[in-house]
C-alpha cells in the first residue's frame, strides 16, 4: 500500500521529495499498527521495517505497470489489473489493512487515501491534496487513536 502511494506521488509528477516523505509517514503508519497489534516499535526500525520499506518499495512502485504510478497518472484500477494480469499485492493489502485498522481503531490516513482512490472515490490529487491538509500529529506518537 506504500508503494501504491509512492507511485502515486510519482506518476503525478510530485518530484523526488515526494517518494521518501510518503515511506516515511507510510513506516510511522505501518509501526502504528503493529504496536496496537503488540508488536515492539523498536521492531520496525530493525531491517523488518525500515530498510525493507526504503529498499523494497522504489523498485516495487516504480516498476513497469506499477498500480500507483498507473493510478498516479490517471488509469483505473480495473485497466490496470487487466493488463498486469496478475495480483498486485498492495491492492489486498490495502484492504485488509484498512479492515484491521478500524476494528482495532488505528489511523491509518496513507492507507485510507490509497483506498479511496483504488475504489475510485477520489482522483490522484484529491487524495494527496487531502493528506496533505490533515491536521498534523506527532508521527511517534504510536497509540493515537483513530478519529
Amino acid at each position: 500500500m506504500i508503494a501504491i502511494a509512492v507511485g502515486v506521488s510519482d506518476g503525478l509528477g510530485l518530484g523526488l521529495n515526494a517518494a521518501p516523505r510518503t515511506m516515511t509517514r507510510g513506516l510511522a503508519e505501518i509501526t502504528r499498527l503493529g504496536v496496537r497489534m503488540g508488536a515492539n516499535p523498536l521492531t520496525f526500525l530493525a531491517s523488518l521495517g525500515w530498510a525493507t520499506l526504503f529498499s523494497h518499495v522504489p523498485a516495487t512502485c516504480r516498476a513497469t505497470g506499477g498500480v500507483g504510478l498507473a493510478l498516479g497518472q490517471g488509469r483505473k484500477l480495473a485497466d490496470i489489473l487487466e493488463e498486469l494480469g496478475e495480483v498486485a499485492e498492495g491492492v489486498r493489502t490495502t484492504y485488509a489493512a484498512c479492515q484491521l485498522a478500524e476494528r482495532i481503531g488505528v489511523e491509518l490516513p496513507i492507507a485510507q487515501g490509497v483506498k479511496l482512490l483504488l475504489e475510485g472515490a477520489v482522483d490522484p490529487r484529491q487524495g494527496v491534496t487531502q493528506l496533505l491538509t490533515r491536521q498534523l500529529r506527532g508521527e511517534r506518537d504510536w497509540n493515537y487513536p483513530a478519529r
